[in-house]
């Protein structure tokens, strides 16, 4: 075995403890990236996909039926100062956790920018990777609160469909990856999203407190453009794997990948012409996929 200065950056011809295949067909290579082993000390919402998929059930059902019934005739809550801690959590653990990734893969690490197979299981560093991932992914689960956030202030037109699904879709992302492959091509969408998501809050934290900075945040139409350059690279990204051989890459981690990356990149576009390109009523007639209605008002990620 490698050791962790000299590993390779492709996986193995056979990975014992992952089982895992080098086919490049979509149905192969798709197993659990690690060994029953973990699984059994106790990785809650990946070892099976049934807690994360009633996690997602029931923040959408929370935020679309219970939450507006609930809120109904009550008055909006003044929830500011809870805001302002959630904003400022999702900065620093953000930046702490695109720190702790970088420099274990692509900034410090060995990790290859345009081919990076699925690592071997017996590697300490890789399992290393992989519970860091799996830590993070509870961040993105204290990231269904925006939402509730919302419906607490009767700021309803912020609950859209793109606005829930998209928290749904991160996290079962998220999910998947650490079961079959984070440790991989994939960990760019990850680092990325990280440092996407520092920018974003920040920006949030001091809208916060109105007045006082808004002569500084004049910039609000950037951060659209930001996710919308964000899910292109990334989606280029991903096509290469399927373009390029790459050994030890599943291709339903590209195609999962350039699916969500599409999907996101077209509901961002049209929201942000909606938004800040003055054609608001002709985009209004294009139908969305998936049926997704954006309102001007929606704050994303």
């Amino acid at each position: 075995m490698s050791s962790p200065e000299k590993r390779t950056t492709h996986a193995p011809a056979n990975v014992v403890m992952g089982t895992y295949a080098t086919s490049r067909s979509p149905d192969q290579g798709v197993r659990i990236a690690y060994d029953k082993e973990i699984l059994r000390n106790g990785w809650l919402l990946v070892d099976t996909w049934v807690p994360a998929l009633i996690l997602c059930s029931a923040y959408v059902s929370t935020v679309k039926v219970f939450l507006p019934r609930y809120m109904k005739d009550r008055p909006p809550l003044d929830i500011m100062s809870f805001i302002r801690a959630f904003n400022l959590f999702q900065v620093l653990a953000n930046f702490w956790f695109a720190i702790q990734v970088g420099r274990r893969t692509y900034f410090g690490g060995s990790f290859s920018w345009l081919c990076q197979g699925v690592m071997g299981r017996d590697d300490p560093v890789t399992l290393d990777l992989l519970r860091l991932l799996y830590v993070y992914i509870w961040v993105r689960v204290v990231d269904l609160l925006d939402t509730v956030f919302f419906g607490l202030r009767h700021k309803w037109t912020h609950v859209s469909t793109l606005n829930v699904s998209h928290h749904c879709i991160v996290l079962l992302f998220g999910v998947y990856g650490v079961r079959h492959g984070a440790d991989s091509h994939m960990t760019l969408v990850v680092l990325v999203n990280q440092c996407v998501h520092v920018i974003m809050f920040t920006y949030y934290f001091f809208a916060s407190f109105g007045d006082r900075f808004r002569k500084y945040l004049t910039w609000k139409r950037y951060l659209t453009g930001i996710q919308l350059a964000q899910f292109f690279v990334l989606g280029v990204h991903s096509v290469l794997p399927l373009v390029f051989p790459c050994p030890g890459l599943p291709a339903m981690h590209s195609i999962v990948a350039i699916s969500s990356m599409t999907f996101f990149f077209i509901m961002f576009a049209r929201f942000y012409v909606q938004t800040y390109g003055g054609v608001k009523q002709e985009l209004s007639k294009i139908p969305v996929s998936f049926g997704c209605k954006l309102l001007v008002e929606n704050k994303s990620l």
